[in-house]
């Protein structure tokens, strides 16, 4: 296509700079039109989601089927699409890669009907100060069937169960930072996600630990039952004592914020 500017020369020997931009003929307007219906009994399906991506699944656009199951797209398209349609409680659909001059006429999509699964069990867990806790160890049990699964949180909190029959369940939550907590729930459906929402954990009270290893100065190897003192830097007061293991190894838990220093006696 030519291009209108209008070019002054003025003078002999006058140097002349034009850019000039052209259309990408690559990306052109384009209509797709089609039909989604059910496999088997060729009954429409509205509100269909239909998705029109690039040949890598990047998405471009997206529309819903009508009453009638057809859908209608008129879009600067590039040379090779992909099709994508979704509807709740069928297959989601999925075309090869497209060029987009094979879609001159209708594309008729058919999606099958998922089965029947089973439930689902969604939660997210938090602390008493609303932070996501990770790592829970979450646990289904049946009374009649013992421990049916197991699982851990994400670093968001959340936590899944898959493939539920229709029971009566106890869900036990686990960690060493947190208290230990119970529920009990009746999954009365199938295909039914159950959505327990936040469920919220107390953090334990944990004190600090000190560990290490009494070794002797000349020799360094691990003295056993060595007695060991753990001081307090401030007062200069014993606040507990214990002795080594055979490895020379000693422990002190329950340990509160301070400064402390350590002695220790063969």
């Amino acid at each position: 296509m030519s291009n209108k500017d209008i070019i002054c020369i003025k003078h002999k020997n006058q140097e002349v700079f034009k850019n000039i931009s052209i259309e990408d003929k690559s990306n052109t307007f384009f209509k797709i039109t089609g039909i989604v219906q059910k496999k088997c009994t060729n009954m429409p399906i509205n509100d269909a989601c239909i998705k029109i991506t690039d040949k890598n699944l990047n998405p471009i656009c997206h529309c819903f089927s009508n009453k009638k199951g057809k859908f209608s797209f008129c879009f600067r398209f590039p040379e090779y699409i992909r099709i994508i349609v979704s509807k709740k409680n069928f297959i989601t659909y999925s075309t090869n890669i497209y060029n987009i001059d094979q879609l001159k006429n209708d594309i008729y999509i058919f999606l099958s009907r998922e089965e029947k699964h089973l439930s689902s069990i969604y939660g997210k867990i938090k602390d008493q100060f609303n932070n996501p806790c990770l790592n829970i160890e979450i646990t289904l049990e049946n009374k009649d069937k013992g421990i049916l699964h197991k699982t851990f949180s994400n670093e968001n909190g959340d936590f899944l169960f898959d493939n539920i029959d229709p029971n009566y369940y106890k869900l036990i939550f686990c960690s060493h930072e947190y208290e230990k907590k119970e529920l009990c729930l009746n999954i009365k459906e199938s295909n039914y996600l159950y959505n327990l929402g936040n469920i919220t954990l107390n953090r334990l009270c944990l004190k600090s630990t000190i560990h290490g290893i009494i070794k002797s100065s000349s020799t360094k190897i691990p003295i056993k039952n060595a007695l060991v003192i753990l001081m307090d830097s401030c007062t200069n007061k014993p606040i507990q004592t214990t002795r080594t293991n055979d490895d020379g190894i000693y422990l002190f838990y329950n340990v509160c914020l301070g400064s402390y220093y350590i002695l220790s006696k063969e």
